[in-house]
């Protein structure tokens, strides 16, 4: 037999030790000598190795360290590969700072190119903001909008439109896409930011499809409008359900129409509004008389915690109650505060003429203890509808039909005992007066409330949402085995369980319903959740509609946040940014991917 023959690769490993090595699978080199050699035969290999010159230059570059020259292609591979690193860096460093909003500008700055040259090796290539912009924050902004587009495949969403005034005076509408999936989370992305010339139902309605086209967001993925009540967004609304069909649903924001059954109160509450608004006036221009009487509180109101009167802001929901609730433990300190105060205004004056009214300052007891009473609940009300992180829509109605029956008490003279104590103290004849001064701010309260839950598509669905799923209305419901009829009716009306057959309704119903009252009689704590999820394994239809509809959106707060964001992005020393560009850096603030 003959000898196996040795390859080229098996012999140059055998002088690998001597600085031989392979280039592209067929040309020995040395790295010593830098030269190529024949590698068909050992011996001229070995000759080489024990040759004088060979032997100088390996003593030579052992003591000194030289590397061998590398091969066209790898010097080609490593200054590829060096270019994709240092694109790499400039793309990550340009999408941090958009991530924490940090300007651009603030790249070009010699202190931070000297940081980042300092401790950053081949920083010194990073291309000017100018470059940066234009080059590199697009390629950003897509791979955003790539990345949201993958995590809403196939997931059922609903709208979140809403539209803004910015600094410049420009039509800004927010177009959000939040999931409703039969999940214990939800996501919400910020997709689209357009610029319109007026907000209209024709823009509007535009802005929208284009939007669910960017992403590639089907009509059937497509399950509510989130919008606040204003008449073009209706609008809106009734060229999408043209587009998708009758079963979506207009949420409207539960949140926002608290605050203006709120408003009813702070208009017909003239004298407790009056004070409010002169006491901010009086404190909001003048830092050295804040500081005062921060200062006078330590010393004279040892037992209340020296804070500053919190200023009431219009389009802030919540503040003015929070306002009125602060002057019902402080009022007192702040005229007495004020009687010290040497340098008097217009409205430090209003203040010490009309508190020495009686009949003004009875309305002003009367106003200021009645909405001590309420304010709470009213505040506690708006926070929860303000949550994100939790389903409400199944508790909604039973939120809104206890304010609707304290509503009505009161309109009847139900009152607190504090309310009642102070009229009480009143004259005869102011007493009449105050009491149906209240009654009349009740009634009209009353009656937006009413307004607002009057019977429309959207209501009903939330309406039974809140009976079928709601653990204390639920819990009361009549048998289900027995009472087939009228739960279809009930469930029909809420569009998540369309297209489901009867019997997997009835089904699925009635094993949450059993569990429902099982975890009652044992006295533990009801979670929805985690009652449907345990239905879901059993029914997994009938449990991913009914999760989808506890997680229906009772709020637009989602908009309203991003637009806080979008002010911290946009402001006076920031007004340059091209739209494409606050679309995008708005997006990477807002969106946590």
């Amino acid at each position: 037999m003959g000898r196996n023959k040795i390859t080229l690769q098996e012999r140059v490993k055998d002088f690998q030790d001597n600085g031989l090595y392979l280039v592209e699978s067929n040309i020995v080199m040395c790295k010593f000598c830098n030269i190529r050699l024949e590698g068909d035969k050992k011996d001229t290999l070995s000759k080489h190795i024990k040759s004088s010159s060979h032997m100088q230059k390996s003593s030579s570059a052992s003591g000194s360290g030289n590397k061998r020259q590398s091969s066209i292609v790898n010097a080609f591979e490593q200054q590829k590969r060096a270019k994709l690193e240092n694109d790499n860096f400039v793309h990550d460093v340009v999408k941090t700072f958009l991530d924490a909003n940090i300007p651009l500008e603030k790249l070009d700055h010699p202190s931070v190119r000297q940081f980042f040259s300092k401790y950053i090796a081949g920083s010194g290539c990073l291309p000017m903001a100018t470059n940066l912009r234009t080059k590199v924050v697009p390629n950003i902004g897509q791979e955003q909008k790539n990345e949201i587009k993958a995590h809403l495949r196939n997931k059922s969403v609903v709208v979140v439109a809403d539209e803004t005034s910015d600094r410049l005076g420009r039509c800004v509408f927010a177009v959000l896409l939040r999931t409703i999936e039969a999940d214990r989370t939800q996501n919400c992305y910020l997709a689209s930011v357009n610029f319109l010339d007026t907000a209209n139902s024709t823009t509007c309605s535009q802005a929208i499809i284009d939007t669910l086209k960017d992403y590639d967001i089907g009509y059937s993925q497509v399950k509510g409008l989130v919008s606040d009540s204003a008449r073009y967004m209706s609008a809106s609304f009734n060229v999408l359900k043209i587009l998708i069909g009758p079963d979506i649903l207009h949420f409207q924001c539960w949140a926002h129409k608290i605050n203006l059954i709120i408003g009813c109160f702070i208009s017909d509450f003239n004298e407790l509004n009056t004070v409010v608004s002169k006491i901010k006036s009086a404190f909001v221009h003048s830092r050295k008389m804040r500081s005062a009487y921060v200062t006078y509180l330590r010393e004279n109101a040892q037992n209340l915690p020296p804070k500053i009167f919190p200023s009431p802001v219009l389009t802030r929901w919540n503040s003015w109650l929070k306002s009125v609730l602060y002057l019902k433990d402080y009022i007192k300190h702040i005229l007495n505060f004020f009687d010290e105060w040497q340098n008097e205004n217009s409205s430090i004056n209003f203040l010490k003429v009309n508190y020495k009214n009686a009949y003004f300052k009875s309305k002003l007891n009367v106003q200021l203890a009645f909405i001590t009473e309420i304010g709470p609940k009213m505040i506690k009300l708006t926070n929860d509808l303000e949550g994100s992180s939790y389903p409400l829509a199944h508790q909604l109605w039973s939120h809104l039909e206890a304010l609707k029956s304290q509503l009505k008490r009161q309109v009847e003279g139900c009152f607190g005992t504090d309310t009642l104590s102070v009229i009480e103290n009143e004259s005869e004849n102011e007493n009449f007066d105050l009491s149906g001064m209240v009654k009349d701010a009740c009634q009209k309260a009353l009656n937006k409330l009413s307004n607002h839950m009057c019977s429309n598509h959207t209501n009903d669905a939330l309406r039974e949402i809140n009976r079928l799923f709601c653990p204390e209305i639920a819990a009361s419901v009549a048998d289900v085995s027995t009472n087939h009829k009228s739960l279809i009716e009930s469930l029909r009306k809420i569009p998540f369980f369309n297209g489901i057959d009867i019997d997997t309704i009835l089904d699925g119903y009635t094993h949450f319903h059993r569990n429902l009252i099982q975890a009652l009689n044992r006295k533990e704590e009801a979670s929805v959740l985690d009652l449907l999820f345990a239905t879901r394994h059993a029914y997994p239809v009938f449990g991913d509609a009914a999760l989808q509809a506890i997680w229906a959106p009772v709020h637009s707060v989602d908009a309203e946040r991003y637009f806080s964001k979008y002010n911290t992005v946009i402001t006076d020393r920031r007004t340059n940014l091209t739209e494409d560009n606050i679309e995008i850096t708005t997006m990477l603030c807002y969106n946590d991917l």
